[in-house]
C-alpha cells in the first residue's frame, strides 16, 4: 500500500471567495483522484492547489455515508470524547481526535453551513482541516 503525504507548505491555503464554477470543477477532480486511489478524504493542498477545499466520503457514527465537498472548512466546536484516529483508520498515524465536532463551511454554491459530525466523518474532517491549516493534531500517542 502506498501512502502519499502532502508537501509541506510555508503558508496555509487561501480562503475561497469566488464561487463561479471553478471550485466545483476542482471538487470534481478531487473526488475522482480520491476515488481512483481508494481514499476517503482529500484536501486540495494534497495535490498542490492553494484553495481551502476538502472532499470526503465517510460514514458518520451511525454508518450513514456522507460524500461532500467543504469549502473553507473550520472547526467551530469540539465535544468531549477523544479517539485514536489509527483505531478508526488503520495505517494512519496515531493521533487523538475529537469524536464529535461542528464544522462550518461554504458549499460549492457559496452558502454557509454548519455540520455536526461524529464517527469516522468527524475524525476524517479534523485530519483534512489540519492539512489545510498546516496544524498537527494537538496530542499524539506514543
Amino acid at each position: 500500500m502506498t501512502t502519499f503525504y502532502p508537501v509541506p507548505s510555508p503558508t496555509s491555503p487561501g480562503e475561497v471567495t469566488e464561487f463561479d464554477g471553478q471550485i466545483a470543477e476542482l471538487a470534481e477532480t478531487l473526488f475522482e483522484i480520491m476515488q481512483s486511489a481508494g481514499g476517503v478524504a482529500l484536501a486540495a493542498s494534497a495535490i498542490g492547489r492553494p484553495e481551502r477545499l476538502v472532499v470526503v466520503d465517510l460514514p458518520d457514527a451511525a454508518g450513514m455515508g456522507c460524500a461532500m465537498a467543504l469549502v473553507n472548512p473550520r472547526l467551530t466546536a469540539v465535544h468531549d470524547g477523544l479517539v485514536d484516529q489509527a483505531a478508526v483508520f488503520p495505517g494512519s498515524a496515531p493521533a487523538l481526535r475529537f469524536a464529535r465536532i461542528d464544522v462550518t463551511f461554504e458549499t460549492l454554491e457559496g452558502d454557509t453551513v454548519t455540520l455536526a459530525a461524529d464517527g469516522p466523518l468527524a475524525i476524517g474532517l479534523q485530519a483534512q482541516i489540519d492539512l489545510l491549516t498546516n496544524t498537527a493534531p494537538a496530542r499524539h500517542l506514543h
